[in-house]
This record gives structure tokens, sequence and C-alpha cells, in this order.
């Protein structure tokens, strides 16, 4: 594999274009019936030159905004990558979770056409009856997939020659609480990336490992960790619709096994729902798993060891559950804990880190403590720190978590990115070099002075009987000057029946936290 790396790519689509002519098995596409279709590298370049092919010829012209509206990974993978080669910037965006949440969904594409500058898609032959209503919202052009599948060309095509400064795709925030914001990743923030994730962080080799992922392609981390690193050490991997793994969350680690996937990365939700759903595992064979890395959303250490015991039984190795800190406006990934060992954590005074912001270890006996999950150590070339205002903090100190290096994006579109260092806007401390997560900033429930992670509080309630898995949202309300804490809780019952009393108590023991 070293001369794979040694080769020297400048762009994404130098990358691709060298798998011209390797015909080892690359990604294999599984439908929702599980029916699968294999691909060479080989493969992949020429669907992907026939769509790119297909789209200069429709008008289309280098540095384009192309915006990817496709729910099927047979038709995103070699669509994004046709993109790529033509010199246009994909848009990757989030489909509809439903038809009746199709108004909403189509103001907010709306935000990110305008912002994007995109008047061209490509979306789903099954949700372009759907999107109508975005034919008057400046956009010019309308592919249906279908119409570019199967596409391919003997012409010469000048397939652009972007530098490695130039915008690769734009990755959009979610744009919940305001207008959406698209990041500018660049050929040369996705080519560090994909090094320091493969490379440096799971030692990866093309010739042994096998990648699973049934992520959302529109999002970072099934773009990034399973569209495009895989390429650079030729790495097979296997693609699941998403929606399949969440009607049938077991089928993670099942189809783990069949595949011999050794590489795979979830969300902690995911975990849980994995664990909880896994049934009879004796006929799994994990033993193959290598690297499965959690990230995304904070990191439940009861949810990483439920999974854990799950699936022991099928011969999965602790180690190989791997805490990873990442976002978009650092491309993909940050740091990586390490995979020679179980996953760490450290538990810290609840007191002192509440209220003074301060990660003391506390005993194992302390009914006092918090505990947090270490995501390891920044990659090399790249650096983490936790600031307040500016100024470093010593080790055990909470504040901001910062990054700076190669894989951090120039900024948003329309808005360059300020100062040397990434501001993550998450919260977290460092001991022993290693990197802990607290939440989000702008998400802190201030009790009576205390500083709280909604987090916490929504893992201590879902462990009720009673309490839909994922289904509890905390936040605080102003009422009369003071903060309040309002927990909101999706039931599993039909009539609601969950014991609130019980909850109440649990949540003073614990957290010390008055709940209405």
């Amino acid at each position: 594999m070293k001369e794979v790396i040694e080769r020297g790519h400048e762009t994404l689509g130098d990358l691709l274009l060298s798998l011209d002519g390797v015909h080892e098995v690359g990604p294999t596409f599984l439908g929702d019936d599980l029916s699968e279709t294999s691909w060479s590298f080989s493969k992949l370049v020429q669907e992907a030159k026939g769509r790119a092919a297909t789209l200069l010829a429709s008008g289309l012209r280098h540095g384009d905004t192309v915006a990817l509206l496709l729910t099927d990974p047979l038709d995103f993978v070699p669509t994004f990558y046709a993109c790529v080669l033509a010199g246009l910037v994909p848009v990757p965006m989030a489909l509809p979770t439903s038809a009746r949440a199709v108004d909403g969904y189509v103001a907010r594409c709306r935000q990110i056409l305008r912002v994007a500058e995109c008047n061209t898609l490509i979306v789903s032959d099954q949700i372009r009856p759907l999107l109508g209503a975005l034919q008057d919202a400046n956009v010019k052009r309308i592919f249906s997939a279908g119409e570019l599948r199967g596409c391919s060309t003997d012409q010469r095509i000048d397939w652009g020659s972007p530098v490695p400064e130039s915008p690769c795709f734009l990755q959009f925030t979610s744009g919940s609480t305001a207008d959406p914001k698209g990041t500018v990743v660049t050929h040369a923030n996705i080519l560090a990336n994909i090094k320091s994730i493969m490379v440096d962080g799971l030692q990866a080799d093309g010739r042994k490992d096998v990648g699973f992922c049934w992520l959302p392609l529109f999002h970072d981390m099934g773009l990034v960790g399973f569209v495009i690193a895989p390429l650079l050490l030729r790495v097979p991997t296997v693609f699941l619709p998403t929606g399949a793994f969440v009607r049938r969350p077991a089928l993670w680690m099942t189809l783990m096994s069949k595949y011999r996937g050794t590489i795979s990365f979830g969300p902690n939700f995911a975990f849980g729902l994995a664990a909880r759903r896994a049934g009879d595992v004796s006929q799994l064979d994990l033993s193959c798993v290598r690297a499965l890395g959690c990230g995304a959303e904070p990191i439940n250490k009861r949810t990483l060891d439920d999974f854990i015991s799950a699936y022991r039984e099928a011969g999965l190795r602790p180690e190989v559950v791997m805490p990873a800190y990442g976002m978009a406006e650092a491309t993909l990934a940050m740091s990586f804990d390490r995979l020679d060992r179980r996953f760490q954590s450290v538990r810290v005074d609840r007191d002192a880190f509440e209220r003074e912001r301060l990660a003391n270890r506390a005993p194992d006996t302390a009914a006092r403590a918090v505990e947090f999950v270490s995501c390891g150590r920044p990659f090399p070339g790249h650096e983490l720190r936790i600031a307040e205002d500016g100024e470093t903090l010593a080790d055990g100190h909470v504040g901001e978590i910062h990054f700076r290096g190669p894989s951090r994006t120039p900024g948003y579109v329309g808005r360059a990115a300020e100062g040397a260092w990434l501001a993550t806007g998450d919260l977290g401390f460092i001991l022993d070099d290693e990197l802990f997560v607290c939440g989000r900033r702008k998400e802190l429930i201030i009790v009576r002075g205390r500083k709280v992670h909604p987090h916490d509080v929504e893992w201590e309630v879902a462990q009720f009987d009673g309490v839909r898995a994922g289904g509890v949202v905390a936040f605080s309300v102003a009422d009369g000057g003071q903060e309040q804490v309002v927990i909101l809780v999706e039931t599993k019952a039909r009539d609601g029946d969950v014991p609130v009393d019980l909850i109440r108590g649990h949540l003073m023991d614990t957290l010390q936290l008055p709940a209405p």
C-alpha cells in the first residue's frame, strides 16, 4: 500500500482517475431488499466519466454548483464523482423524511439553493414528483437519476483542472435555527483528511480491509468517510441504504458478519439501537471487525458498553469500538482513539465540573461524578487545544475546543474563516494529551449557577421503561427571571404511562436537578 499513498494526487479527481484500469472490487451497493451490485474501481471511474460527459453536454461549466438529492447509494456515488470529474461543485442535500414534510423541506431546499447559487438539481426518480415546487426557484435544470445511468463516452472530455485550493464540494449544516451554512471543502482539505483517516487513524490496508456504510451520504461522515476515503488505499466498501438500517438496526452487524466488514462508523444512537435490537447473535462472526468508530454526537459510555456486551458472543472484541471527534468545518475527522486498547473514560467531580469548569478526577466510589469518553489525540500535522477568549487553557480546564491543520476548511460560502484556529463551538477538556468532549456551548442549561449539558439529563431519563429510545429532549426556559428545566419525553405506550415521579426523584439524586 505504500506505493499507493506516495503517488501524490493534487485533487480528488486525480485520485479517482488513478483507479481507471484497477479491476479489484470497489463499491458494492445493496438494495432495500439486500440485492447486491458490485463494481470494480475501474467500473466506478467509467460510470463517473459517462455521467460527467452528459452533464457537461447539457451546458454546465466548470465551477457550477449542482445539488444532489439522491436516495440510493448506487446513484449517489457515481454521480458525485461525475461532478468532481466535470469540474463541477456538488452540493449533497438531505432528503425529505416523509411526504407530509415536503412543504418545509422545499422551503429549506430553496434556502440552500440560494446560498449555493445553484440552479441545477440531480434527483432520485421516486422523489422528483415531490419537488415540482422547486422548478420556480431559479432552477434551470432537473436531472432524474435514471437519465444519467449507463451513460458512456468515447470522446475526449475536458475534465477540468481545479487546483488543490479550489472547492471540491459544499457541505451544508442543518440550518434548523438559522439560514443553512455551506462549508467549502477544498481538494487539499479532502486529501489531507482522508490520509489522516485511512493511514494515521485506521492504518487501513486495501488488501485486508472492507468498509461497511449505512450512513446517509449527504452527511460528511458517510460522504468523506466511506464514499471518498476508501479510494486512497483501494479499500472495497459495502453500502446499505440508510432506511434499511433505520427499519432493522440489527442489519448493521449482521451484514458486517456476512461481508467480513472490518471498518464501519456510526453515531452514539446507532450503537444503542443495534444493541437493543441485536437478538440472537450466536450465528454471527464479528471476529473480522477491526474498527467501529463512534462520533457525530455526544458519546455515552454506557451505550458503548451495552453494545460490546450485546455482540461479545459473536466474537466482537471490545478494543474495536473507537470513539472519534470531528465536524464538517474540519472536513470530517479531527481525532481518533487508539485501536490497541479498549476505549478510555474518566470520571470527574460533578460539582467542580459544573460550577468551576474543572475536570478533577473523581474516585470510582464517588457518588457525585460525571463520566466522559476519550476521543483520542489529533492526527499528525493537526492540533487541538482548549481555549477561552483566545487564550489556551491548561489541562483539566473546560473550555471551547479549537482546531487547526490542513483539514481545516477555508470557511463558508460567502464568508471566509477568521484566524488560524477553528472555534468549534464544542466544549471539552484535555487530560494526558487526550480530548474529552462535553457538549455544545450554546446548548448548556444553566440552573442556579451550575452548567449542565442537555445530553447528561437525556441519558438519565432514557433509562426508564416506557421511554422511547432517542425520544428525550432537555432544555431550559426563562420563567420569572430564572432558568427552568424542561424535559420532553416520547413514550412507547399509547397512554403515555411513564413514571414521572420516579424520573424527578432520579434526576435529583444523580444530578441534583429540579425538574417540573
